[in-house]
């Protein structure tokens, strides 16, 4: 699967890695769980996690500002053939805020 791809499938996902990451690691081989916690030290050094360069949405598709360039970071890619990410999985993005629509007078 191609980075574009990995990075759409994790942007789909972010309800779920908003709510399931956290921890200070990747997911383990420990028992299955279904919730997961995440701590600021899950996040400490998202700049070193694998990354994903986006322009962002097309102007016109979402708010303003929500517009511009972001990156992605991945903490671990699912393992090969996975259809979803695991419980655990951490993501963070860091996005510059594209120009704010003007107000319609």
């Amino acid at each position: 699967m191609s980075a574009r791809a990995w990075l759409g499938l994790a942007m789909a996902s972010g309800a779920l890695l908003g709510s399931c990451s956290g921890g200070a690691g990747a997911p383990d081989a420990g028992p299955a769980s279904d919730s997961f916690l995440a701590f600021t030290s899950t996040f400490a050094d998202f700049r070193k996690w694998e990354s994903f360069h986006s322009d962002g949405p097309a102007a016109g598709t979402m708010p303003a500002d929500v517009l511009g360039p972001r990156t992605q970071y991945l903490r671990a890619r699912p393992p090969k053939g996975s259809t979803s990410f695991p419980v655990g999985t951490s993501s963070s993005r860091r996005a510059r805020a594209g120009r704010r629509a003007s107000s319609p007078a």
